[in-house]
């Protein structure tokens, strides 16, 4: 749909982004696998580390997930019409949270 051109340009824009973090992510190595450090604190702040890592990459793969949906609503004419009561989201909504696949009644 033509009205939603810059949004569309928004998530194509929020989806690359979100795709080059997944692969940095997937790069990491993977420090729980490799020998413990010897010190507990080390170990510590190395575990904690991974659990902020993998809390940012599920975080980044759910985004993406949403991101594809409203992209595909978009391609299907679908796109700013809530999926529980099939009304008109607003424009403002959609450009808040591009994403969004309910109005602000239904969200609530």
């Amino acid at each position: 749909m033509e009205k939603y051109q810059s949004i569309r340009k928004q998530l194509e824009s929020k989806r690359k982004k979100l795709e080059n973090q997944i692969k940095r992510f997937k790069k990491r190595p993977g420090r729980m696998k490799q020998a413990v450090n010897p010190d507990f604190q080390e170990q510590a702040v190395e575990r904690q580390s991974d659990e902020v890592a993998d809390y940012l990459d599920q975080k980044a793969h759910l985004e993406l997930q949403k991101i594809n949906e409203a992209l595909n609503r978009i391609e299907h004419g679908q796109y700013g019409i809530c999926v529980s009561c099939g009304k008109r989201i607003l424009i403002k909504r959609l450009e808040a949270l591009p994403y969004t696949d309910r109005c602000i009644s239904c969200a609530n």
